[in-house]
């Protein structure tokens, strides 16, 4: 595979990770440039309004790197149920050695999403970035 392609399979199994191993329907999405497996409809896009975050890095690396920028939520949002089974985007309390957070799931938190430093790691910038959409409980 190209970096580029490695980059993209690491991110689609980071943001298909789940600490508890539960199935939840998830939604998937990049920014375009992207491969066309992350088109979505106008029905899958209102059914999946829940921003998890986005999950980016290189697992075919010596060192892997995994990591998780988090959605921005409203507190309704952040209340939803669904987030229950979904905690790899939510800080875990524990750190690295260097002092960046990490999540549940042990992938570096790079704090909200659309921040500048958000798919940046080890001095560079990661463009092949998976989005995830949860639907909310109730849906």
């Amino acid at each position: 595979m190209t970096p580029s392609e490695e980059r993209w399979v690491s991110a689609c199994l980071l943001a298909r990770t789940n600490f508890f191993g539960r199935s939840v329907p998830i939604s998937m999405r990049a920014s375009q440039p992207a491969p066309a497996f992350f088109r979505t409809t106008p029905e899958e896009r209102a059914a999946f309004s829940l921003f998890e975050g986005g999950f980016f890095g290189n697992l075919f690396l010596p060192v892997p790197v995994a990591c998780v920028c988090s959605g921005r939520k409203t507190a309704r949002e952040a209340a939803d149920r669904v987030l229950r089974d979904r905690v790899c985007a939510l800080p875990s309390g524990a750190q690295l050695p260097t002092g960046e957070q990490l999540s549940f799931c042990r992938f570096v938190l790079m704090g909200e999403c659309g921040e500048e430093a958000s798919s940046r790691w080890g001095g560079s910038a990661y463009r092949e970035v998976v989005f995830v959409y949860l639907r909310p409980a109730g849906r």
